[in-house]
């Protein structure tokens, strides 16, 4: 047990950096949504790399996604979560010392 926090630390360190940045920010929000302008803000970059980074999460299964219901002009916005194990692993209350002590180190 003492080693799963190096283990998490590990996987999100050695994955790539724009799918880790993600994934640290569904530990330390708990799992809420992000939608590209969070994904655009906390990766530094354009819409573009914002949308890619997003769209690896939903092909490697660790998000859902879809668009926003947004009446705002312009681009409609997209949005991911957790996907169902992902959530159900950050919701884990065994799992929550592992997440804070990761949280951290971040």
């Amino acid at each position: 047990e003492e080693d799963i926090p190096i283990l998490i630390h590990i996987a999100l360190s050695t994955a790539p950096e724009d799918r880790g940045t993600i994934l640290r920010s569904f530990i330390r929000n708990k799992g809420n949504a992000l939608y590209t302008k969070d994904v655009c803000e906390m990766l530094n970059a354009g819409e573009k790399r914002a949308l890619k980074a997003m769209e690896n999460l939903f092909i490697l299964g660790l998000v859902e996604k879809s668009e926003s219901d947004s009446e705002s002009v312009g681009r409609p916005s997209h949005c991911i979560k957790p996907s169902k194990r992902l959530r159900e692993l950050l919701l884990n209350s065994s799992m929550e010392q592992y997440f804070s002590k990761i949280e951290n180190d971040m």
